[in-house]
C-alpha cells in the first residue's frame, strides 16, 4: 500500500487541473433529418475532456449516431457535464436549476457520468495515510446521493431512458501493483450497477472498467486521466453495444432506438 501512495499523489497533482470550470455548458446540435431529445450531465467523461478531436467525448459521438436515426426529424441534444463535478454538486444542480430542469422535462434520453470525483476527493483528503477504509465508508454515502439523484430525475421526467456509465481505473496505467485500488473502482461499479438495476425498464447502466481498456496508454489524453478521441471512441461504441442489447430486452422497445444502425 505504500507504493500505492507514491502513485495516488501522483494521479492526485495530475487531477488538480480537474476541478470545475466556469466555462459554459456545451451544446451540441447535430444535423439530422418526429423529434428527440438528450440531455447530458455530470463529469468531465461526459463533457469529453481530453478529446483533441473535439467531437464532445463519448457524448459527442453517441448523439451524432442518434442523430442518424431516420424517422427523427430533429434531435435535440444539450450537455449541461462539467469537468470536476461530484454527486454533491450534480444533486444541487439538479434542484436548483432551472434551466437545467427544464430541459429534462423534455428529455426523451438522459446520459450521465458521476462518481469519479467523489473518488478523488477521498483521495486528496487522505493522501498521506491512505487506506481502502476511507472508500468503503464514502461508498454508502454516494449510492444514497445517486439515488436521490435518479429521484429528482424521475421526478422531473418519469418517461425518460436514463443512462449511466461507470468508472473505469487509470492506475492500471501507471503500475501493476493497483489491486487495492482495483477493488474500490469495482465495488463502486457494483453499487451503481445495483441501484441503475432497480428500475430496468428505464435505467441503464454501462460498464467501461476493462483492463483492456484502462492499461492501454493509447486512449488517454496527454493528462494520462481522460481518455483521448481514441478513447472516447472505444467507450461510445461499447455504450451503443449496451444500449441495443438493453433495448431489445425491454417488453416494449424504443422504437425510435430500433432504427439506430451499429456500426459494420
Amino acid at each position: 500500500m505504500k507504493r500505492l501512495i507514491v502513485v495516488f499523489i501522483s494521479v492526485a497533482f495530475i487531477l488538480m487541473g480537474c476541478q470545475e470550470e466556469g466555462i459554459l455548458d456545451k451544446k451540441y446540435e447535430p444535423e439530422a433529418i418526429e423529434h428527440a431529445q438528450v440531455v447530458g450531465l455530470g463529469d468531465s467523461l461526459t463533457q469529453g475532456v481530453g478529446d483533441e478531436e473535439d467531437l464532445g467525448g463519448y457524448f459527442g459521438r453517441v448523439t451524432k449516431r442518434l442523430s442518424e436515426v431516420e424517422h427523427v426529424e430533429q434531435l435535440h441534444v444539450v450537455n449541461f457535464a462539467k469537468r470536476g463535478r461530484t454527486s454533491k454538486q450534480l444533486l444541487k444542480q439538479l434542484k436548483e436549476n432551472e434551466e437545467v430542469r427544464t430541459q429534462l422535462k423534455e428529455a426523451d434520453l438522459i446520459a450521465f457520468t458521476i462518481g469519479g470525483n467523489d473518488i478523488m476527493a477521498v483521495m486528496k483528503q487522505h493522501l498521506f495515510d491512505l487506506t481502502k477504509q476511507p472508500f468503503e465508508e464514502e461508498a454508502p454515502k454516494f449510492k444514497k446521493r445517486l439515488h436521490q439523484i435518479l429521484k429528482e430525475l424521475e421526478q422531473l421526467n418519469p418517461k425518460a431512458t436514463i443512462v449511466l456509465t461507470g468508472i473505469y481505473n487509470p492506475v492500471n496505467l501507471v503500475t501493476t501493483e493497483e489491486l487495492e485500488f482495483a477493488s474500490i473502482i469495482e465495488e463502486w461499479n457494483e453499487d451503481m450497477e445495483e441501484v441503475m438495476a432497480e428500475k430496468p425498464e428505464h435505467r441503464l447502466f454501462v460498464r467501461i472498467d476493462d483492463v483492456q481498456y484502462s492499461s492501454n496508454p493509447d486512449v488517454y489524453s496527454t493528462d494520462y486521466f481522460h481518455p483521448n478521441a481514441e478513447g472516447y471512441t472505444f467507450i461510445a461504441e461499447n455504450w451503443f453495444q449496451q444500449l441495443l442489447q438493453w433495448n431489445e430486452r425491454r417488453e416494449e422497445p424504443l422504437l425510435w432506438l430500433m432504427e439506430v444502425k451499429e456500426d459494420e
